[in-house]
């Protein structure tokens, strides 16, 4: 159809099309329905299956959700004329980007309706302009600084004087006739609000530490040096050493340079050979202010305690401390840990190996290292380093190197019995530093499952349960949330033993919330009250060779939409 021709057999309207009331919110009409015109449309596929019927060149269509973003703009159907490849309207090479009109230069300034125009700076010979009616000039006057502009009203008379203006920027008359004050320069405005502060700077590069020992740092590294330290090497207890000071460069350290002073005339230097032992030499009593801790001086000397106030003493550390069942080198526990939680019955003895990790090695009393067994009673058995001496720690390595080591046999037949190790050494003070326990706790197993029947009479009954997901854990007590697979029909069963600490429990909770009825049948043997409203049956289980009574729950009836239960 030609562009703008009346279309024939079209429907007359003989009326504007609008709604049925001016507050109505629904269109009268939608812009894809139509022909030509403005439409949005989310993609570029949508733009160019728009059927030829409903295209005219001119038409505006806006892309606004395409997956490429520079698709998202307004395209115009071109015909030939105005830039299109083609005058067909189904081609769709004629879109092209919209573009609209861009605003042109700044024109002159002009004030209407008086017809001024701005001439800028007044050129008072007017060697370079000639002044007529509607002039606009501006002027600063040499002696006060003021700035005005003036307007030529008519006739404007120019002198040949460039300190005189057209008219006194104070607003007074002035001879030269034809000017007239048009404005001034406004007062110096009030100063503007604070800024917002700016954002914080980088943190600064950290700086040096000072480190100290009674080895060479390149002997034992400290822990967390970085380049830029220092490190102090401190004499050993006997009194020996240089005094030494090493700085950190390039992650080796290197001597700089020494404090020691030169050995004086008398009986030694700052650092004697040998300590004064005397009592005489040493202070008798001097413990602190009362109730205080770590103040006594009581039995050192004065080098010793003028070497604890420069050089605060570097505890060493035990942490980490673990126990394998073999030889690993993972200082982490990953791998062949001793499981820290195991079945009531179950013996644990032979070679067990121990890790921890050490801090300050170099402050360890060599040959210390000790290894204890506690018992669940709290009675301690030194079992390595009791009648042989014990570890040496090498002063480069700061983990425990792995021993290998013949336990004391144990198993408990109570519920939460507990046995523990742990490591300790003897720092160079002479003053016990121990490491955290690892303790193994042993516990029963605890069994839920799903079985269509009526009870459970043997022990395989409860293990044979089937649709518990997780059963059989090695739990505290009878609190947990239990889950059932519900592709598995039938009862669902829950049996833990007849000891401390399981005790029976009120409410049982499902997946909803709601209150889980469980079986009181006499017939099937639910008969045994847990004196919180529901019913038992005891069955025998063996566990590690000892029979143990467990307690038997069984839901009231059939529950296969019983997904979970919560005491």
């Amino acid at each position: 159809m030609p562009f703008n021709s009346y279309p024939i057999g079209s429907t007359p309207v003989p009326g504007t099309i609008g709604t049925t009331n001016q507050l109505d919110t629904y269109p009268t009409h939608f812009d894809f329905m139509g022909s030509g015109g403005h439409r949005g449309v989310a993609t570029i596929t949508e733009r160019n299956d728009i059927p030829t019927e409903r295209r005219a060149f001119g038409m505006l269509v806006t892309v606004t959700n395409d997956t490429d973003a520079a698709n998202n703009k307004t395209y115009i159907l071109r015909n030939s004329a105005m830039g299109g490849v083609s005058d067909n309207l189904f081609d769709d090479p004629n879109w092209g980007e919209f573009q609209a009109g861009v605003p042109g230069p700044p024109g002159p300034i002009a004030i209407a309706p008086l017809g001024l125009e701005w001439q800028g700076t007044f050129d008072s010979d007017a060697t370079n302009i000639t002044y007529v009616t509607g002039d606009v000039v501006q002027y600063t006057d040499p002696t006060t600084g003021l700035t005005a502009s003036y307007w030529a009203v008519s006739n404007p008379t120019v002198v040949d004087d460039v300190t005189a203006p057209p008219t006194d920027v104070n607003g007074d008359p002035n001879t030269i006739a034809g000017w007239q004050l048009f404005s001034t320069v406004g007062p110096q405005g009030l100063p503007g609000d604070q800024g917002d502060p700016g954002d914080n700077g980088l943190p600064g590069d950290p700086g040096s530490q000072w480190f100290n020992g009674q080895l060479t740092p390149n002997t034992a590294d400290p822990i967390g040096s970085i380049d830029g330290d220092y490190y102090l090497h401190l004499p050993p207890n006997d009194g020996t050493g240089n005094g030494d000071v090493y700085r950190k460069t390039s992650g080796s350290w290197g001597l700089i340079g020494n404090i020691r002073g030169a050995d004086g005339t008398g009986t030694g230097g700052l650092w004697p050979t040998s300590y004064p032992q005397t009592t005489t030499a040493t202070i008798s009593d001097f413990s602190g202010p009362a109730g205080s801790s770590g103040y006594s001086l009581t039995g050192k000397t004065g080098f010793e305690i003028l070497r604890d106030l420069l050089c605060p003493y570097a505890n060493p550390a035990l942490s980490n401390f673990r126990v394998y069942t073999a030889n690993t080198t993972n200082s982490q526990g990953t791998t062949n840990n001793q499981s820290a939680i195991v079945e009531v019955g179950t013996v644990i003895s032979g070679t067990r190996w121990f890790r921890t990790t050490i801090t300050n090695p170099e402050n360890i009393t060599a040959s210390t290292m000790k290894v204890t067994q506690i018992s669940n009673s709290g009675g301690e058995t030194i079992i390595y380093g009791s009648t042989a001496p014990g570890q040496v720690v090498p002063a480069t390595n700061t983990i425990f190197p792995s021993v290998g080591v013949t336990i004391n046999s144990v198993s408990y037949s109570t519920h939460g019995a507990q046995e523990s190790w742990k490591a300790s050494v003897l720092n160079t003070l002479n003053s016990l530093r121990e490491s955290n326990s690892y303790t193994v706790t042993w516990r029963y197993k605890v069994y839920w499952g799903c079985s269509t029947a009526l009870t459970l009479n043997t022990g395989s009954d409860i293990t044979g349960l089937v649709g518990g997901i997780g059963s059989g854990a090695l739990l505290a007590d009878q609190t947990n949330t239990y889950d059932f697979d519900q592709n598995i029909p039938g009862y669902r069963y829950l049996c833990y033993p007849v000891t401390s600490p399981f005790v029976g429990v009120s409410d049982w909770l499902d997946q909803n919330g709601a209150n889980v009825p469980t079986s009181q049948d006499a017939g099937q043997g639910f008969t045994v009250s847990d004196g919180q409203g529901r019913y038992y049956k005891q069955v025998s289980l063996t566990v590690n060779g000892n029979a143990v009574n467990y307690r038997v729950y069984r839901t009231h009836v059939q529950a296969n939409s019983l997904a979970q239960f919560t005491l």
